[in-house]
């Protein structure tokens, strides 16, 4: 559906700068496609080169099969109208009432103004915003001015979004509304989405695939699940200690004695919801402390992430993490103290 090729972007400049270093993706139709990376990661100018409104200095897009490269002028405004695009500033025109912002591209594409009508109409009414339709932005809240863009993105039957920090501007409540929203974009229209985001938390609860962007150059990619999980760039591992708190506050890290051991332990699958910690207190005889924890839901499996102390020797801590391994549980001993 959407394939980018080694895919380079240098701004000329003293000196230039490099945005985009040999990127490759691969988005498979209908999928929704998270790319994380905090400011200046390129993601912008990735998200920019799926419809040549930033043309790359190497590489190749091809969309549908077709590279967009070779298309003439013509060819290249046709299959961007099957690219839409939703901004994190809105990109409304103020002037112009929401009815007319979301007609505005059906209005330069020739249609006819009952045919108009009835689009616009069924737009609004999908976004909840028909009673909208003879509003202003300025009338408008934050949430109400992205669904107004993202109805407008919508009116030339798109095959893929593409989401540019969609979110980034409004407040959480609002952030999972709009998720919610494309969501349903997604499933009822089978749209293909590629969002921009330095958000983990709109990754985690929208996309099935992430890629992990940082300096210009995809670090990892993979499901949602496994990035979350098993996150292997320090990049990727950043963005995921944003999602599930992994620092001991001060006034825990001093209560710890000089035999504990602070123990990493990572439950996905069927063993986040079997009691392994209560069953290795009773086979081992020791003192398992829960300092910080936390259980969700990632693409339909649950992750539970847990830190544990435990009091006891070397011999006694070696035992406790080899059984849990052979209960299939990630442990990674994060702090030891005494030896």
């Amino acid at each position: 559906m959407i394939e980018l090729r080694n895919v380079s972007k240098i701004y000329p400049g003293l000196p230039p700068v490099e945005a985009l270093k040999e990127v490759s993706l691969h988005i498979e139709k209908g999928e929704i496609f998270g790319v994380v990376g905090v400011s200046g990661a390129g993601k912008s100018s990735l998200i920019r080169s799926v419809n040549l409104l930033e043309k790359p200095t190497t590489g190749e897009v091809i969309v549908d099969g077709v590279s967009l490269a070779s298309l003439s002028p013509e060819g290249l405004r046709d299959a961007r109208r099957k690219i839409g695009m939703i901004f994190q500033q809105f990109n409304l025109l103020e002037s112009k009432t929401v009815f007319h912002n979301v007609a505005l591209p059906l209005y330069l594409s020739g249609k006819k103004k009952k045919d108009v009508e009835e689009k616009v109409m069924e737009l609004l009414t999908f976004v909840g915003l028909a009673d909208r339709a003879e509003h202003y932005p300025g009338q408008l809240s934050g949430g109400q001015k992205q669904r107004v863009g993202i109805a407008r993105a919508l009116a030339t039957d798109p095959h893929i979004l593409l989401c540019d920090e969609a979110t980034s501007a409004l407040d959480p409540d609002t952030t999972k509304s709009v998720l919610d929203l494309l969501q349903r974009i997604n499933t009822d229209y089978g749209i293909t989405i590629l969002l921009i985001t330095h958000e983990m938390d709109v990754v985690r609860n929208l996309c099935h695939q992430v890629a992990v962007l940082d300096q210009g150059s995809i670090v990892e990619q993979g499901t949602v699940y496994d990035v979350f999980t098993n996150p292997k760039s320090q990049t990727a591992q950043r963005f995921v200690r944003t999602i599930f708190q992994q620092e001991l506050p001060k006034s825990i890290q001093n209560s710890l004695k000089e035999q504990d051991h602070v123990l990493r332990v990572v439950f996905t699958g069927e063993n986040a919801n079997q009691p392994l910690i209560a069953e290795t207190i009773k086979k081992f005889q020791v003192n398992i402390n829960i300092l910080q924890g936390n259980i969700t839901e990632l693409q339909g499996k649950p992750f539970g992430d847990l830190l544990i102390s435990i009091h006891g020797s070397t011999k006694e801590i070696a035992e406790v993490i080899h059984y849990l391994q052979e209960k299939q549980v990630s442990v990674e001993e994060v702090k030891s103290l005494g030896f």
